[in-house]
């Protein structure tokens, strides 16, 4: 099969200088002898968390960077050599804000980016329309940039790499940052693009994203590819061993050495999370070094410790099939870590019953600041989606659940509280009576082989937790972007139009269903409804509800208040 594009042995250091008072230089090996080839038609992956060199990458191979050593080629041309033949054949589309010009409408824009690419004048309207309609923005393309949402902004990013139709496209992390919703539009156009027959390499650190997407996947840490195949090859490759990560605060080299000496341990590495250190320890298959980490690391500030599988997804070491949660939990941490947030969170990775009773005993006083909490239970068996309510029965937490399981089509049921299940009877004894309610798939003792010999792995389907997970951010995105807003011109409806407000809105549906959103937002925003409030008194979407209130709020109709 033909290889179009080619990475040989890549390299690229960078040279850079750190220390306050005396600098010196340093040397940093971002990619480290990086090799792959994909081919004809293809949609390649390449996953790994951030500073895993995915993007020094992938700029190599459109020329952006030049590789210290090795040698890269697409279409059979060197990106060196042949830069200039290599640049008019492929597009490039990145993550974030930058790229486009914010004062110009998506319309002219695309124009001003089809003069650069050299589209021919004579099909370039048709082009323009054509790629608007194909990322959703028909319509809306005179709206200025500056105007536009991250998801809206990420199809325009798309649209302006598919102008000059490129043979290859490089998509560098392109959902991040975006709505959930948005971001499964996103996957949706990503998938229709390798329907059309074009060669894509997809960068991302989101698993689920590579698994639904991909034809085959390249891991990629510090550097350096450590696993290559389809999705399907790489589970069956990674489903033994153990993965240890304790955040510390300042840990010296010679604790790092101690902690290599431990029985079973395979490897040490430190990762800086701002003021934190994570050491990520990982084990051969039968060891459990945990107890030891914390011997040899006495005296060392400790903050979260978790202890997972060493899977694609870092999955727990699950006894039975009702041990996946902290697998979700921990990728939820992860995702949360990564984005601007008005809540904080704590993760609780604790026994059953007596953890729980163990927690509130000690933070009892802590407990009562608590807003919103879910336990989570069986979220990866093959059943629909089961949320059971908080005692209190209309917490916030219980519409947001409700809210994104009615209005994302799935097959789901919502049951009352009740004083028998799991940890949520804890946290809902009436000395606590919490705003936590349950999320789950088949509630316990709802099926056969529960607390059997065949509660096993057998039960745990990877795309089933990959829906968990991807509704748990839901949930948790609705409830951060979950604020309340005070019409700032009260009485009576004003003039959308003069604001532009109704430019955008034609007379599709969709442009109907904005407009009924608009009208909902204006008369209930009195400072004491929530978006969310609105969204289940309209029955409207909390998406479309939260974009209307962004736009208003834009044109300065509306403004926040704290609840």
């Amino acid at each position: 099969m033909t290889a179009v594009v080619e990475a040989i042995d890549l390299h690229r250091t960078y040279r850079t200088t750190t220390g306050t008072f005396r600098r010196r230089s340093l040397e940093v090996e971002a990619v480290r002898g990086v090799s792959f080839e994909i081919h004809d038609g293809e949609l390649f992956g390449l996953l790994g968390p951030n500073g895993a060199g995915k993007t020094t990458t992938i700029k190599m191979l459109i020329t952006l960077l030049l590789p210290t050593s090795g040698q890269a080629r697409v279409l059979g041309h060197d990106v060196v050599d042949d830069a200039h033949w290599v640049r008019k054949r492929i597009g490039y589309v990145f993550g974030g804000d930058r790229g486009l010009y914010e004062r110009l409408s998506a319309l002219d824009n695309l124009r001003y980016f089809a003069e650069l690419y050299g589209v021919d004048p004579h099909i370039q309207r048709a082009r323009i329309g054509e790629l608007l309609e194909l990322v959703g923005l028909e319509g809306r393309e005179k709206e200025r940039v500056e105007g536009y949402s991250r998801g809206m902004r990420q199809r325009l990013h798309i649209a302006r790499g598919l102008l000059h139709d490129p043979l290859v496209v490089f998509l560098d992390e392109p959902t991040i940052g975006v709505d959930p919703v948005g971001a499964r539009e996103l996957r949706s156009m990503i998938a229709s693009l390798k329907a059309a027959g074009k060669t894509v390499l997809l960068t991302t650190h989101y698993m689920f994203e590579a698994d639904a997407l991909c034809d085959r996947i390249a891991v990629v840490a510090r550097g350096k590819i450590v696993a290559e195949g389809t999705p399907r090859d790489l589970k069956q490759i990674v489903t033994d061993g153990v993965v240890v990560e304790i955040e510390v605060y300042g840990i010296e080299d010679g604790a790092l050495e101690s902690l290599r000496g431990i029985a079973g341990v395979t490897s040490v590495a430190v990762e800086d999370h701002e003021q934190a250190q994570v050491v990520v320890v990982q084990a051969t298959p039968g060891h459990e070094p945990t107890r030891e980490i914390l011997a040899r690391l006495d005296g060392v500030a400790l903050g979260l410790l978790c202890s997972y599988k060493h899977t694609l997804e870092l999955l727990s070491d699950p006894t039975h099939a009702g041990m996946f949660e902290p697998a979700v939990a921990a990728a939820l941490a992860r995702s949360l870590a990564t984005v601007p947030r008005r809540h904080g969170y704590r993760f609780l990775f604790i026994p059953g019953t007596i953890g729980s009773i163990t927690w509130l005993a000690r933070n009892e006083a802590r407990a009562a600041r608590i807003r919103h909490g879910l336990v989570l239970a069986s979220v990866g068996d093959r059943g629909g989606f089961t949320y059971k309510r908080s005692r209190r029965g209309t917490a916030e937490i219980d519409v947001a659940v409700e809210h994104v399981l009615r209005h994302s089509g799935v097959d789901h049921e919502v049951v009352d509280f009740s004083p028998y299940g799991y940890d949520e009877r804890q946290y809902c004894s009436p000395g606590f009576d919490l705003p936590v309610g349950c999320f789950m798939r088949t509630p316990h003792g709802e099926f056969r082989e529960y607390h059997t010999s065949a509660d096993d792995l057998k039960l745990v389907r990877p795309e089933s937790l990959a829906d968990s997970f991807a509704k748990c951010v839901e949930v948790l995105q609705l409830i951060e972007r979950n604020v309340t807003y005070v019409n700032l011109n009260p009485k009576c409806e004003p003039q959308l139009g003069r604001r532009g407000l109704y430019a955008g809105i034609g007379g599709t549906s969709d442009g109907r269903e904005l407009e009924r959103a608009f009208l909902w937002v204006l008369n209930l925003s009195d400072g004491g409804h929530s978006l969310l409030d609105i969204a289940e008194r309209s029955e409207l979407p909390f998406d479309l509800v939260h974009k209307a209130a962004s736009e208003l709020h834009h044109a300065s109709l509306l403004r926040e208040v704290e609840r």
